[in-house]
């Protein structure tokens, strides 16, 4: 097994790598990772130099390196190659595979059968027949196909333009096209076809009209509630205050004549103000004897009684009299309108009724207050009815009110749901007029009855493959090449066919049943690789193999990269030695994820790498352990925030270190921005403009950035200092920017970072 690359110079870019006392060894599986450019494949070529039968390219002929194995040092010098040495990147492509449409050489069996000529030429006529058969198919679907393609572009710019007219200013349905019709149309089948979102011309217009702009707000009111028990026990009291009798020392002329009674007793309180034995208006003496009698008439009893009488009325101001709604019709939806009017008039009707009571009572307590010796009939007495009616009406507006404040809370969501019901009216005229889940299932029964004549020609073709071939060992080959193939790529639509012809194998592409032109890399790499892995899997045992790959999912979507990895897992498990280099995240999140569970019960099998570019002049790389956060999470961008974070508190940065800073500044910024921005993800400058609303400020970055983060530049052009003098402050502002717009995310980042 390789231990350690312990010196590996003038080779490439690793132009003078030493290995650090801490670099670990490596294990049983291996795991690079290094972004474009760092010196992966660079890293590649040097093991693939020192397989058995390879040499290292002429242009590393000066080179220096030292590798420790379990059995002895590789040298420049000295040995230079391993026995049992496997590696798969670019040079074996170059080496191993013409893509002139033939692929050589993939021999696992040996094994041959010569086929009769009548049996070929009959299913030669079969063949033909099916094909005829199969043309007439599709010129039937065809037809149909292009009758939809037609017509459903027509109905998605009227269901577009009917939005735009109904809200102008709602963009949701700007975009409507014949795609997200063709998707709603698929979401709500059983629906359109059962014609349940059908509307009645009454019930399009309520619905056209809810969709319509119609900015409100929340409706803030307050009812005053009286409860009935409480306002009896108030009436009581009123009754008992208005019919009190005082009758103890009362002159009865004053109590007869509320005005002599007031005159009198205005007239009683200047004279004992003024403490005068003579009347003010007459001028006599004052009989002794009448004054006592006055005394008496005006009491503390009397003034108590006022006094209540008096609180009464201002009591019944403040807690009975009911105000006026102050509520306006324009504050509801269009569709409340004419239930707010109605409600409110029916409340305000009914506080006329109560408040008319209250003031009924508060003129009777005036009376008793002009007259308080004289008995006073309270007439206006509150019925049940009354009072439930008020409660019954005030309930009505009010849950009015909230069903325009639960209105307004969903407004959003119920706006959405509209819009939806009337998509749906749409697509339901369009299937009635159209018929056309009818011409989709006239499709789908016309192309299963293809693929089973298809199926059933394809069987033939294969079989007079067959016949016309010796099915020699390349045919058995191919066999089981196809179907490593279609595991590693994750599907069947390419597969290798043997062409005695030209003795090779033509790269078939099955849908169309042609030779495959213009293949993708990734294609290429697909057959590159498990060509490797089929030629790898010949051995007697994969158990004595030491074998390095450099980057096999090249070029691949998401989907194919599980596929690749799930191949790479299920084939190269059991060998000796397994070193993978990759600069694709997800692909290193799967393998690292397979591996690492390979270290348990205190035994390290499986170890970690990093290659890095030292942005010098000239640039280097080294290899280093993996960072943590590369191990502990399932995103790149954990990596680079604390790569980044780590420079922060430095007060000066060389040239090195800045250029680092500007790589990791645009790393960090582009992948926060375009996900909080994600209509602005393919532009990285007007991310920062939408970010950065001070233009300066904005200037500033992404000069900064957007300048040293491309290598190579022209160094002429960069006044050094003017760039380590900014990267500080640089790292201050990026990470001004991600606290602004997500300050919990901000936290929790820095937590990992510390951490």
């Amino acid at each position: 097994m390789i231990k350690k690359i312990i010196t590996l110079k003038k080779f490439g870019i690793f132009d003078d790598f030493n290995a650090v006392q801490t670099l670990n060894e490596f294990g049983k599986f291996n795991l690079f990772y290094g972004w474009n450019g760092s010196g992966k494949t660079t890293l590649s070529k040097l093991f693939y130099g020192l397989q058995r039968d390879k040499n290292l390219p002429s242009a590393y002929s000066s080179c220096e390196f030292k590798i420790t194995t379990d059995g002895l040092n590789l040298t420049n010098d000295g040995e230079s190659s391993l026995e049992n040495l496997k590696v798969f990147n670019e040079d074996f492509i170059n080496d191993n595979i013409y893509w002139n449409n033939k692929v050589e050489k993939i021999l696992l069996l040996s094994e041959s059968k010569i086929s009769e000529r009548t049996d070929l030429d009959n299913k030669i006529v079969q063949r033909d027949l099916k094909i005829k058969n199969i043309e007439t198919y599709k010129d039937t679907v065809k037809k149909l196909k292009d009758s939809i393609e037609r017509e459903l572009p027509i109905k998605a710019k009227e269901i577009k333009t009917s939005f735009q007219t109904i809200s102008p200013t709602d963009k949701g349905y700007f975009n409507y096209n014949k795609a997200k019709l063709e998707d709603f149309l698929k979401r709500n089948k059983a629906l359109i076809k059962a014609k349940s979102g059908k509307l009645n011309e009454e019930d399009l217009l309520s619905l056209i009209e809810k969709i319509k702009p119609n900015e409100k707000n929340i409706v803030d009111y307050n009812f005053k509630k009286i409860e009935f028990d409480s306002l009896i026990a108030v009436e009581k009291k009123f009754v008992d205050l208005l019919s009190k009798n005082l009758t103890n020392g009362i002159i009865q002329r004053l109590k007869d004549n509320s005005d002599i009674s007031q005159w009198v007793e205005k007239g009683f309180e200047i004279h004992e103000k003024h403490n005068n034995e003579k009347c003010e208006f007459c001028g006599n003496q004052i009989d002794l004897q009448h004054l006592v009698k006055l005394k008496k008439h005006f009491s503390d009893e009397l003034r108590d009684l006022r006094d209540k009488v008096e609180k009464s009325k201002h009591w019944i101001e403040e807690n009975l009299i009911i105000p006026e709604i102050k509520l306006e019709k324009e504050l509801f939806y269009n569709d409340l309108q004419t239930g707010f009017l109605d409600a409110k008039a029916c409340l305000s009707k009914e506080i006329e009724v109560l408040n008319s009571f209250f003031v009924n009572w508060k003129i009777e307590l005036e009376k008793k207050f002009k007259n308080p010796s004289k008995e006073i009939e309270l007439k206006s007495k509150i019925a049940d009815d009354f009072l439930n009616n008020y409660e019954s009406a005030k309930s009505a507006l009010k849950n009015l009110i909230n069903l325009q404040n639960e209105r307004w809370k969903n407004f959003d969501a119920e706006y959405k749901q509209n819009q939806e019901k009337l998509e749906l009216h749409y697509s339901t005229e369009f299937e009635e007029n159209f018929e056309y889940f009818k011409k989709l299932d006239d499709v789908l029964e016309l192309e299963n009855s293809s693929i089973a004549l298809v199926k059933d020609k394809n069987t033939l073709v294969s079989e007079i493959l067959a016949l016309n071939s010796n099915l020699s060992s390349e045919v058995l080959g191919a066999e089981e090449f196809n179907k490593n193939l279609a595991k590693f790529i994750g599907h069947k639509e390419i597969e290798l066919v043997f062409n005695a012809d030209l003795q090779g194998y033509d790269i078939i592409r099955k849908h169309i049943n042609k030779r495959a032109e213009n293949l993708s890399e990734g294609e290429k790499t697909a057959i590159a690789f498990v060509y490797f892995v089929t030629k790898l899997r010949e051995k007697v045992s994969l158990k004595n193999e030491i074998v390095v790959i450099d980057d096999p999912i090249s070029s691949f979507d998401s989907n194919n990269l599980f596929s690749a990895y799930s191949f790479i897992k299920t084939n190269l498990e059991q060998v000796k030695q397994l070193i993978i280099l990759t600069h694709n995240f997800t692909f290193f999140r799967l393998v690292r994820d397979w591996i690492v569970k390979k270290n348990k019960d205190g035994k390290i099998l499986s170890i970690f790498f990093q290659i890095e570019v030292l942005p010098d002049t000239p640039r280097k790389s080294i290899i280093t352990n993996i960072a943590q956060t590369l191990l502990d999470y399932s995103s790149e961008y954990h990596f680079v925030f604390s790569k980044l974070y780590n420079f922060k508190d430095y007060t000066a940065l060389d040239l090195e270190k800045s250029f680092q800073v500007a790589n990791l500044s645009r790393k960090l910024l582009e992948s926060f921005l375009s996900f909080k921005y994600p209509k602005k993800r393919n532009d990285f400058r007007v991310l920062l403009q939408v970010a950065v609303l001070d233009s300066h400020r904005e200037e500033k970055i992404y000069r900064f950035i957007n300048k040293y983060s491309h290598l190579p530049m022209d160094y002429n052009d960069t006044d050094e200092n003017n760039l380590m003098g900014e990267s500080d402050n640089i790292i201050k502002e990026v990470f001004s920017i991600v606290e602004k717009l997500d300050k919990v995310h901000f936290d929790e980042m820095i937590l990992i970072s510390k951490s």
